[in-house]
């Protein structure tokens, strides 16, 4: 039991030491929106951020925003609504950039999607419980020469 206990204590004073030399990238406001200035903080400070738009992508894009004061903040307003990868002074974080507002062709895609999806429901449900003796259905299939039916 005191072992225990004791293993507890340095668990708990490495996580709270920890806590004071981890390394920071904090932004304001907390969710960017594509077009607005973003304002970055850098612990320690550093002078040079490397932003990535879409990491990991066949299109991803390089940015550099370079500080004149040793300081650690960045003034950064995004291009593109999208995944940003933010790297400085060896530590990395990842921010979501948001649209100013609707996407239009977003919501284009959504409503094919829809028309697509409900309309070839609505189509084969009337096909399926159509009456074949109403005459829509004048050819019989003859299954007779089939021997896998």
């Amino acid at each position: 039991m005191r072992a225990t206990s004791s293993v507890l204590m340095v668990l708990v004073c490495l996580l709270v030491l920890s806590q004071g030399v981890s390394a920071q990238i904090e932004l304001e406001p907390l969710k960017p929106t594509k077009g607005e200035v973003v304002s970055v903080t850098v612990e320690p400070p550093t002078d040079s951020l490397l932003l990535v738009y879409r990491p990991n992508s066949a299109v991803a894009r390089e940015e550099w925003v370079v500080s004149d004061q040793a300081d650690g903040h960045f003034e950064w307003t995004p291009s593109d609504a999208g995944v940003v990868a933010m790297a400085a002074g060896g530590q990395a974080r990842n921010v979501s950039v948001r649209f100013a507002g609707v996407s239009e062709s977003g919501i284009f895609v959504m409503v094919l999607a829809f028309c697509l999806l409900f309309g070839g429901a609505s189509f084969a449900f009337r096909l399926l419980f159509s009456d074949p003796e109403a005459g829509k259905h004048t050819q019989e299939l003859d299954v007779s020469h089939r021997p896998d039916t």
